[in-house]
């Protein structure tokens, strides 16, 4: 593109041509690069081969009892990109249960408009729930005496199944006491709970054969 011009002035010559302007990227993969040797832009990408950038990170999840809790992409995803246009995010395995706690290892997968992928890995990390909410309504049950001193006696409905019941017995701050108990007939009787110290607490009741999760609020004197 050169084209020089003699200065009668300055007595030099000076080049008074300029490079061609670069065309103006029509596709999101479009690179232009000068050809000094024929003097002209030529396009080198004519697709788009171009991997997405897949970034992940680590979430922690709580199961309550013995439901599923299923995560999504978009909880792993940490800013994922591509040149042209993410198409989906996928992760897997994306339900846990119970029997998943600890840490667990998922695929993150990214796919761009033009086929392309790229997948981390990402930590999820399984924990039991403690309690969250004390506000409740049992409906059926029925739980007795209100306060209670030395034993707590709940009273369960005919349909409620014993099979895989379970009691568990918690604080005002959702911390977990160990507490035993015993079932007779359609009563569950939880005993030796006069070292306990006086307030309020909160029991669990769950049954894994037909994933019932009901919780009370009771109070000791």
């Amino acid at each position: 593109w050169d084209d020089y011009q003699f200065n009668t002035t300055s007595c030099t010559w000076e080049n008074q041509g300029s490079q061609p302007v670069e065309p103006v990227a029509t596709n999101c993969w479009d690179d232009y690069q000068f050809n000094t040797t024929s003097c002209a832009w030529e396009n080198t990408q004519t697709e788009d081969t171009i991997n997405p950038i897949a970034i992940c990170q680590d979430i922690t999840i709580q199961i309550n009892g013995s439901l599923t809790t299923t995560i999504t992409a978009a909880q792993i995803d940490n800013g994922s990109s591509d040149n042209c246009s993410i198409a989906s995010i996928t992760v897997s395995p994306s339900s846990f249960t119970a029997s998943d706690e600890g840490d667990n290892l998922v695929t993150f997968t990214v796919t761009d408009t033009n086929g392309n992928e790229s997948t981390c890995f990402a930590t999820v990390t399984v924990e039991a729930e403690t309690l969250g909410t004390p506000d409740f309504d049992l409906g059926q049950f029925k739980v007795y005496p209100v306060p209670f001193e030395n034993n707590l006696k709940i009273e369960l409905p005919a349909y409620v199944s014993h099979e895989g019941l379970s009691v568990s017995f918690y604080d005002i701050r959702g911390r977990h006491i160990k507490m035993p108990f015993i079932t007779e007939n359609n009563t569950i009787i939880l005993n030796e709970l006069d070292h306990i110290a006086s307030g309020s607490y909160f029991v669990k009741i769950s049954n894994k054969t037909h994933k019932q999760l009901l919780f009370k609020q009771v109070i000791k004197r």
